[in-house]
């Protein structure tokens, strides 16, 4: 299970970095800051989920 986690998690943080691009192109700052937030955000939520599967075992 960890793995599959891990593979919803990178296609996640790849598509938030794709939409973050596409903000940028068009101008939609906003938008963008949101997107790019969340893809510099990745490695904790990452190392945080990673944490919590420790303690509770899926």
């Amino acid at each position: 299970m960890p793995s599959q986690l891990g593979t919803i998690g990178e296609a996640a943080r790849e598509l938030a970095y794709r939409l973050s691009n596409i903000c940028d192109r068009k101008g939609w700052a906003a938008e963008g800051v949101a997107y790019n937030s969340l893809v510099i955000s990745c490695p904790e939520i990452s190392r945080l989920a990673a944490e919590t599967e420790e303690k509770i075992p899926l």
